[in-house]
């Protein structure tokens, strides 16, 4: 805690300005880029964010370019399909805004599936892992690190066990040297 993991996803989300330096993305300013197209091409997972309705609802988010089979291809890379399958109303199935009727394990996973479903470039996800089972992480870290991703993906996290899936792994602690660890993995 304290260390500045999420500061430095807010900084890559454009959502923060550095004191000093500046944020490149591609070669290119952050600064000068409109907000919305950064947002275009990367996704965030961060916490549990689900509104009450269909669990395709949550992970679509009405964006027009998406199509049922991907919001299925997402759900499965995070190893939620079969699970959300097996209820009475599959991917109809309502939510609550507290996530009710699934599990915190299933709310977490729904949310990476949510920011994967648009094949972002460049996919943050902070912390979420840390809130899953040590299998259950390994293996949604497995699938989102596989040969054929098309982001670069960034997380951060506390867990060592993590980081046998990582190429690269960046340590902070209070002043943003060593510590806990911000793992990043670079796909091609």
């Amino acid at each position: 805690a304290g260390t500045g993991k999420s500061t430095l996803i807010d900084l890559l989300c454009g959502l923060r300005l550095p004191a000093s330096g500046h944020v490149e993305l591609d070669g290119i300013d952050l600064r000068e880029i409109r907000p919305d197209s950064v947002r275009d091409h990367l996704a965030v997972a961060r916490g549990v964010e689900i509104f009450q309705g269909t669990i395709d609802e949550n992970v679509h988010l009405n964006r027009t370019n998406l199509r049922a089979n991907d919001v299925r291809d997402a759900l499965a890379t995070v190893g939620l399909l079969d699970e959300l399958l097996k209820l009475p109303d599959g991917l109809n199935t309502m939510v609550q805004t507290n996530g009710f009727p699934l599990s915190s394990s299933q709310a977490l996973r729904l949310m990476v599936a949510r920011a994967i479903v648009g094949r972002p470039r460049l996919l943050l996800i902070d912390g979420t892992l840390d809130a899953l089972a040590d299998d259950t992480a390994a293996a949604v870290l497995a699938r989102l690190t596989g040969n054929n991703v098309p982001w670069t993906l960034l997380i951060t996290t506390g867990r060592r066990a993590l980081l046998q899936f990582c190429e690269r792994v960046v340590s902070l602690d209070e002043t943003g040297i060593e510590g806990v660890e911000l793992v990043t993995t670079v796909s091609a």
